[in-house]
């Protein structure tokens, strides 16, 4: 995510070198980005709030983190419109895991059972893109 009167053109690591990119400290935003950009200047954060607000007042150039959550930032009035996405999705399953995923209790094999049945019958159906879109702001990809 970037602000608005500084657009970028891309988010490659090419196009990042040099620039600042702030992250949630310890996370496996903070791990990606030390792998895949090593040129950029990565700006590890304590907190949510100080990486937005950092954003916002310029003090950093690009916010890298989880997609939907930023989603509902920029959709939001904290926000006050400042920035938008460049680039991405930034999808390296051995930080980001391989998709999405539903907590059930270890040992309840029914409900997990179930609940995978559920997702692949919407799928199936082609629904399951339509209506994890209407409660989720951006797409899988």
């Amino acid at each position: 995510v970037a602000r608005r009167n500084a657009p970028l053109s891309s988010a490659t690591p090419e196009a990042l070198a040099g620039k600042s990119i702030g992250v949630e400290m310890k996370t496996a935003h903070e791990a990606y980005l030390r792998t895949f950009f090593p040129r950029a200047i990565v700006k590890p954060f304590d907190n949510t709030i100080a990486l937005r607000s950092a954003l916002r007042s310029g003090a950093i150039d690009v916010l890298f983190g989880d997609g939907v959550t930023l989603a509902r930032w920029l959709d939001g009035t904290d926000a006050e419109d400042c920035c938008a996405f460049v680039g991405g999705p930034f999808t390296e399953s051995r930080y980001f895991g391989d998709g999405v995923g539903i907590a059930v209790k270890k040992n309840n094999l029914a409900l997990r059972r179930a609940l995978d049945y559920a997702l692949q019958q919407l799928a199936l159906r082609g629904v399951y893109a339509d209506l994890y879109l209407k409660y989720f702001p951006v797409g899988f990809y």
